[in-house]
């Protein structure tokens, strides 16, 4: 059966040539191979739906399009937002400004996170059979990685000697250094040892490849339901986790923010539970679950 691009680009007259302008700018402004499939799925979605392409679309048919997505039980909200800001995209790069303005405006939800206690997090990493789960979901916590930087660690950069490790090209395509726990210093290379790890400190079941999204997923589904914790957290719930218990430790709200990733403060803000914190040595929260010297 052909995907939904592959119908595009074989139906759609100019859809291949298109796509591969469209792919070509996304790539050079540094976005994400992500942001590139969720666009460009929205815009062979549409193509195929006029069956022509979306630049040459009248206003009037890309609005009745849209109020049929809106209207559609069917279709969900991202759905929606990634059609929005993947014809957005697209009528910016072919410079057509009288369309890409009159797109409707996606105002963001202001929700707070789900945020587990300190208590709940450490029947979260208890919970897990397998050492390997329990030490990567900790890890994860402990670092306040995002779900793609941890995938892609390496064990070369976890650095014990000088506590920190190394996340390679995080959003942004940013490197950055973050605090190594002592706690999973002081277990990391006897995981290493059972689990046989030379690069990937999460490695695939194929040699070479580092677990994928569903595993790391699966392996956090598992941990809240065996834990009986019932707020509706995900794996990104352990990063805001970490980011709040920083906070409360009384890490003041730069170093929350140097240790995150965010290019803004006002990211961080997100987080902020008291208005003032006085400057502290940067410690991994997952050492204040348990007493290790």
């Amino acid at each position: 059966m052909k995907t939904i691009l592959e119908k595009a680009k074989a139906t759609i007259t100019g859809f291949e040539n298109m796509r591969y302008k469209f792919e070509k700018d996304i790539i050079l402004n540094g976005k994400s191979q992500k942001t590139y499939t969720s666009y460009i799925l929205q815009i062979a979605c549409i193509s195929l739906y006029f069956k022509k392409l979306p630049i040459k679309l009248s206003v009037e048919q890309i609005s009745d399009y849209l109020f049929e997505i809106v209207n559609e039980k069917k279709y969900s909200e991202s759905y929606f937002k990634f059609t929005v800001y993947g014809l957005r995209y697209l009528f910016r790069l072919y410079e057509l400004e009288d369309k890409r303005i009159k797109l409707p405006a996606l105002p963001k939800k202001k929700t707070l996170p789900v945020i587990l206690s300190q208590s709940e997090c450490r029947k979260l990493f208890s919970a897990p059979k397998k050492f390997r789960d329990k030490f990567m979901l900790a890890l994860i916590y402990s670092a306040g990685l995002r779900m793609h930087e941890a995938q892609k660690l390496e064990r070369i950069d976890i650095d014990t000697e000088r506590m920190q490790i190394h996340v390679h090209q995080g959003k942004g395509k940013k490197d950055r250094y973050v605090v190594l726990s002592k706690f999973i210093a002081s277990r990391f290379e006897k995981y290493c040892k059972e689990y046989k790890i030379t690069k990937y400190v999460f490695p695939g079941q194929k040699a070479g490849n580092y677990l994928s999204k569903s595993g790391v997923s699966r392996i956090m589904k598992a941990a809240l339901k065996e834990s009986g914790i019932e707020k509706k957290a995900c794996l990104h719930t352990l990063r805001h986790c970490f980011a709040t218990h920083m906070l409360e430790n009384g890490i003041d709200i730069v170093t929350v923010k140097e240790q995150l990733g965010h290019a803004h403060i006002q990211t961080t803000m997100l987080y902020l539970q008291v208005s003032h914190f006085s400057r502290k040595t940067c410690i991994s929260p997952l050492d204040s679950l348990y007493d290790i010297k």
